[in-house]
C-alpha cells in the first residue's frame, strides 16, 4: 500500500535530513533530486501564509546547501542558489535571522540604499539581481525588473572603471536596460544600453572568460538598434559581434547555442534564410532538452522556416514550422515574457495553414492558443493588450470564415478589453481601436445594429483624427472609416454621409504607397464608395472610377488571401453596372473571370463563393450560355452545406441560409433552359432540404441502440442536443 504523507510529515523528513546534512559523515548525499520534489509538494500542500513560511524556509535552505555540494553529478552550480534566492527572499520579509548570514546581508542590502557594499557584500547583491531579473523573465512582472535594475545600477555606481568588476556589473546593468527597451520602447533606454555594452566589450581584454558573453550582448543590442532604425551598417556590426561570440565559445559551452541561435536570427533579418535556418538547427541539436531557453531556440527555427515558406512557397517548411512552434509554446508557461511572442508565431503559421487549405481546424487550434495566452494574466501585465488584440485578429478571421455569430460577440469583448488594456501614449493602441472598430461594424451587418454601426464610425473617426499627417497606418485607418460610412449612408441616405465616404476612400487611395499591403484594401473600399455614388447621382464618371479602383484591388491582393473573394466580387458588381451602361461583352466576360477564381479560392467564406458562383452564372446567362452558367450554379448548391456547417448554432445556420435564398430555385432554372429536367429536380431539392438535413442526420432513430446499450443511447441523444443547440465560441 502506497503511503502518502501529508504537510506535516514533509516537513518533518526534510527538517530532519537538513539537520543530518550539516554530519560530515552523512554530507549532502541525504538532499538528492528526490528530495528536492518533495520540496515542491510541500510548498504545494501549505494552507495559509504561515504554512507557506515554515515550507519556504526549509525548502530555501534544501536549495542552500545543494548549492554548496560538489559531489552531485553534474555540480549544481549557481541553479541551486537561484532556486534558492526567492523562497529565502520571502522568508527574510518574517523571519531574517534564519536565513544565511551572505544572503541576509545581501536581502539587507537591496533593501537599504543607504549603504555601501563591500566585495562580499556585492557579490551577493549581484546574485541576487541576477535572480530578480531571471524572476522577471519568468512571471512578466515588471516591479521585478525595475528592482534588477537598480541593483545593478548600486553596483555599478559601487567601483570605479578601472575596477576589475566594473564591466561585469555594468554588463549586468546593460542587459536590465536592453530587456526594459524592449518593453517600453524608449529610444533613450536603448541609446543607455548601446554605450554601455560598447564600454563593456572596450574593457574586456582578449581572452577574459566573459568576452564571448559580452561579444553576445554588443550583437543583442545592436539588433535591436537595426529594428529600430533599419540601418545596414547597424545590422552588419551585430552580425560581426554574434559571428565572434560564437567563434570565442568553447565547443561543450552550454551558452553557445544561444550564441548560434542570435546569430541565425540576424542573418535571417539580413534576408541569408538557408544559412540561418542551418544554424537555428545547430543551435536545437547542441542545447541540452531540459534547457530553458530550448522553446527560444525552436521559436527561431519555426518563423525562419515560415519566411521561407512565405518566399519559396514550400508546404514542407510550413508543416516543419507549424511542429517547431507547437513545440515551442508547449513548453512554455503562459506567464513567460516569450510566451506572447510564440504564440502569436504559431498562430501565425496555423492561419497560414489555413489560408492554404481553406480547413478551418487550423483556425480552431490558433484560438485554442490565443486563448492560453491570455488566460489568467494580471491586468497591468506589460503585454496584455498585445496578446488579447492577437486573440482578437484569430476570432475576427473565424468568424469571417464560419459566421459564428457568438464567435463576433467575443471577438468585441476581447477587443474593447485589449484598448482597455493599452496606453494612452501607445502608438497602437489606433490599431486595436481601428480593430474594435472593424468589429462593430461587422456587428452592424449582421444584427442591423445601429448603434454599433454609429460607434464603429465614432471610434474609427477618433483614430483618424488622432494623426497629424497621412501615414502608412492613418490612410488604412481612413480607408475603413470610409467603409462605416458607406453603411450609415446605406441606412440613412444623407448625401453627406456618402459624400465623407467618399472623400476618406479618396485620400487613403491618394496616400497609400504603391508596395503598401493594405493597398488593395484601400482601392476596394474607394471602389464600394464609388459605385455607390453612381448610384446615387448616375455620373457615369464614378463608376469608371469605381471600376478603376476595383482592378487595382484585385490585381494586387495576394493569391491566398480570403479577402481576394470579396474584392473580386466587388469589381464584378461594378462591372455589371458598367456593361449595362456600356453594352460591352467583353466586360462579361472579365466578371465571369474575377468570379470563377473567386468561386474557387479554398481561404474565402463559403458565402461570397456562393455570390462569386452566382454572379458569374448571371454573366453568362446575359451571353446565354446556359451550361456554363449551370456549372457555376451546380458549384454555389454544393456550396450551401457550408453556410449551414453542423458546428455553426442553428440561428447562424437559418441566417446564412436566408443570405443564399432562390440560388437552388435559379439553379433549377438554369437546368431546365438545357433539358436536365431530373437535375433541375436534383438541384432544387438538395437546396431546399440543407439545413432540414443536418436536423435529421441528428435524430435518427436510436431504438436498435437502445435495445443493446441504453446508457450509450442516452449519451448519444445528449451530443445530439448540445451539437442542435451549440454556441460554439
Amino acid at each position: 500500500m502506497v503511503v502518502v504523507m501529508g504537510f506535516e510529515e514533509i516537513l518533518s523528513d526534510l527538517t530532519s535530513r537538513l539537520a543530518a546534512a550539516t554530519d560530515p559523515a552523512a554530507g549532502y548525499t541525504l538532499l538528492t533530486d528526490a528530495v528536492v520534489l518533495e520540496g515542491e509538494r510541500l510548498i504545494g500542500l501549505c494552507d495559509g501564509p504561515d504554512m507557506r513560511v515554515e515550507a519556504l524556509h526549509v525548502v530555501g535552505w534544501l536549495h542552500w546547501f545543494r548549492h554548496h555540494c560538489d559531489e552531485y553529478e553534474p555540480p549544481p552550480g549557481q541553479a541551486e542558489l537561484y532556486r534558492a534566492i526567492p523562497l529565502l527572499r520571502e522568508v527574510y520579509q518574517t523571519r531574517p535571522h534564519v536565513i544565511p548570514p551572505p544572503l541576509r546581508d545581501a536581502f539587507a542590502l537591496a533593501l537599504d540604499d543607504t549603504r555601501t557594499a563591500d566585495h562580499v557584500d556585492r557579490e551577493w547583491l549581484n546574485d541576487f539581481a541576477v535572480e530578480t531579473m531571471r524572476a522577471f523573465e519568468r512571471t512578466g512582472d515588471r516591479a521585478k525588473l525595475e528592482e534588477a535594475t537598480t541593483l545593478f545600477q548600486r553596483l555599478v555606481d559601487c567601483v570605479p572603471t578601472g575596477h576589475p568588476d566594473h564591466a561585469g556589473y555594468l554588463n549586468n546593468l546593460c542587459n536590465a536596460w536592453w530587456l526594459r527597451y524592449k518593453i517600453e520602447a524608449d529610444p533613450a533606454l536603448l541609446e543607455r544600453a548601446l554605450e554601455a555594452i560598447r564600454e563593456v566589450v572596450r574593457l574586456t581584454p582578449a581572452g577574459h572568460p566573459d568576452e564571448a558573453s559580452r561579444q553576445n550582448n554588443l550583437g543583442s543590442v545592436l539588433a535591436s538598434r537595426f529594428d529600430y532604425d533599419g540601418s545596414p551598417r547597424t545590422l552588419a556590426e551585430a552580425i560581426s559581434a554574434y559571428r565572434a561570440a560564437v567563434r570565442l565559445s568553447r565547443p561543450n559551452d552550454p551558452a553557445r547555442p544561444g550564441r548560434l541561435n542570435n546569430l541565425a536570427g540576424a542573418l535571417e533579418n539580413s534576408g541569408d534564410l538557408d544559412e540561418a535556418i542551418r544554424l537555428y538547427g545547430t543551435a536545437v541539436d547542441e542545447v541540452r532538452s531540459d534547457d530553458p531557453q530550448l522553446p527560444v531556440y525552436l521559436h527561431g527555427s519555426g518563423t525562419a522556416l515560415l519566411s521561407r515558406y512565405r518566399r519559396d512557397g514550400g508546404r514542407s517548411d510550413l508543416h516543419e514550422a507549424a511542429r517547431l512552434l507547437w513545440r515551442a509554446a508547449d513548453m512554455s508557461e503562459h506567464r513567460h515574457m516569450h510566451f506572447a511572442t510564440f504564440a502569436n508565431n504559431l498562430m501565425s503559421v496555423l492561419h497560414e495553414e489555413f489560408m492554404v487549405t481553406g480547413d478551418t481546424e487550423p483556425l480552431r487550434r490558433a484560438i485554442t492558443v490565443g486563448r492560453r495566452s491570455i488566460d489568467d494574466l494580471a491586468q497591468d501585465r506589460h503585454d496584455l493588450a498585445d496578446r488579447l488584440n492577437n486573440f482578437f485578429v484569430l476570432l475576427h478571421h473565424f468568424y469571417q470564415r464560419t459566421g459564428h455569430l457568438l464567435v463576433l460577440d467575443q471577438a468585441i469583448d476581447v477587443q474593447r478589453a485589449a484598448v482597455q488594456a493599452s496606453s494612452k501614449d501607445q502608438g497602437v493602441r489606433r490599431i486595436y481601436q481601428s480593430n474594435l472598430s472593424a468589429a462593430l461594424y461587422e456587428r452592424y451587418m449582421r444584427y442591423d445594429d445601429e448603434a454599433a454601426l454609429r460607434e464603429a464610425i465614432e471610434v474609427a473617426q477618433a483614430v483618424v483624427d488622432g494623426f497629424a499627417d497621412s501615414s502608412g497606418h492613418e490612410v488604412q485607418f481612413r480607408s475603413n472609416l470610409s467603409g462605416a460610412q458607406l453603411a450609415l449612408f446605406h441606412l440613412t441616405h444623407d448625401p453627406d454621409d456618402l459624400d465623407a465616404a467618399v472623400h476618406n476612400a479618396q485620400t487613403a487611395a491618394d496616400h497609400i504607397q504603391a508596395s503598401h499591403p493594405a493597398r488593395p484594401t484601400v482601392h476596394n473600399s474607394l471602389g464600394r464608395a464609388l459605385r455607390a455614388k453612381y448610384h446615387e447621382t448616375r455620373q457615369s464618371d464614378a463608376l469608371r472610377r469605381a471600376v478603376t479602383a476595383g482592378r487595382v484591388a484585385v490585381a494586387r491582393v495576394p493569391e491566398a488571401d480570403p479577402n481576394g473573394a470579396t474584392f473580386a466580387i466587388n469589381l464584378a458588381t461594378s462591372l455589371i453596372d458598367l456593361h449595362q451602361l456600356d453594352g460591352d461583352p467583353e466586360i462579361l466576360a472579365e466578371v465571369v473571370g474575377h468570379c470563377s477564381d473567386a468561386s474557387q479560392s479554398a481561404s474565402a467564406a463559403p458565402i461570397w463563393r456562393i455570390r462569386a458562383a452566382h454572379l458569374a452564372a448571371a454573366a453568362l446567362i446575359e451571353s446565354e450560355d446556359w451550361e456554363a452558367a449551370l456549372a457555376f450554379y451546380e458549384l454555389a448548391v454544393d456550396l450551401l452545406s457550408q453556410v449551414a456547417g453542423r458546428d455553426l448554432h442553428r440561428q447562424d445556420q437559418e441566417h446564412g441560409l436566408i443570405l443564399t435564398l432562390g440560388i437552388a430555385t435559379e439553379a433549377a432554372a438554369v437546368a431546365l433552359q438545357t433539358d436536365a429536367v431530373e437535375q433541375a429536380a436534383q438541384l432544387l431539392e438538395q437546396g431546399r432540404t440543407q439545413l432540414f438535413n443536418q436536423l435529421l442526420d441528428m435524430r435518427s432513430d436510436l431504438g436498435e441502440l437502445r435495445v443493446a446499450a441504453e446508457p450509450l443511447a442516452r449519451r448519444l441523444e445528449s451530443l445530439r442536443a448540445e451539437l442542435i443547440e451549440t454556441e460554439t465560441a
